[in-house]
């Protein structure tokens, strides 16, 4: 997440993607699942590492909610009902895409379902995440011609993100109180919802450092200054 880079572009074409997932998850469709991957072949190649990034967090987190999903679907339909309702929510709203971490769940398990659906999942696959094995099949779209709309909802929900990350950190910075001195290494933080922001992080609840090789536990929210992606240099208390 430190080196993550939220952009309108990638976001925007990421709801598209959303998009054709949930039409997918209602009715399989040849053209609408080549159109798909054709969006992600696009997106790994101009944003690689955000792309990535993101295909991980399906890999494993996305697996996990596509279980859960299958097994509420044989326990109690109308929870897996809900459970849908939800994911439709979070993929199609884009406040919800930050961090982009948690909407990946619900892209990772829609993304399965449809390459099941597609005859093109493995899940004994050596190769993972098994998207990116695919990808390799699909010609170049770095000169994609097709003009790429920055959706108004997206970029709007970025800046409110990006306002918010950036109020966070000048208020950490204006009450200067200064909870742990560095350098010291970052060992863990609450991900879940986790921002950064030029080259500040924050992390509720707690956060994980190692001292001398001895990983601690540090409780609170705090915004933390980084040296570079592994080495903390202040951390500071999160002012409310």
């Amino acid at each position: 997440m430190y080196k993550y880079q939220y952009n309108a572009e990638n976001l925007s074409i990421k709801l598209n993607e959303n998009v054709l997932l949930l039409e997918l998850l209602k009715e399989f469709n040849e053209a609408k699942y080549h159109e798909l991957m054709r969006l992600r072949k696009y997106r790994s190649e101009k944003f690689p590492y955000e792309f990535s990034y993101e295909t991980k967090v399906e890999a494993i987190e996305g697996s996990a909610t596509y279980v859960e999903w299958q097994a509420l679907k044989q326990l109690d339909m109308d929870s897996a009902d809900s459970f849908v309702e939800k994911m439709e929510k979070v993929m199609t709203q884009p406040e919800y895409f930050f961090p982009i971490r948690i909407s990946s769940y619900n892209t990772g398990a829609l993304l399965i379902y449809a390459m099941h659906c597609a005859e093109e999942y493995s899940f004994t696959a050596k190769e993972r995440p098994v998207i990116v094995s695919l990808l390799k099949n699909i010609p170049s779209l770095q000169n994609m011609d097709d003009k790429i709309m920055i959706d108004a909802e997206v970029d709007k929900a970025l800046k409110v993100f990006t306002e918010e990350s950036k109020s966070i950190v000048e208020a950490a910075l204006s009450h200067n109180e200064v909870a742990l001195k560095g350098p010291l290494e970052l060992d863990g933080l609450n991900i879940y919802d986790a921002r950064c922001y030029n080259g500040y992080l924050t992390s509720r609840i707690g956060l994980r450092y190692k001292e001398n090789g001895e990983s601690k536990l540090f409780m609170g929210d705090y915004v933390i200054r980084m040296k570079d992606e592994r080495t903390i240099d202040t951390v500071y208390k999160w002012v409310s």
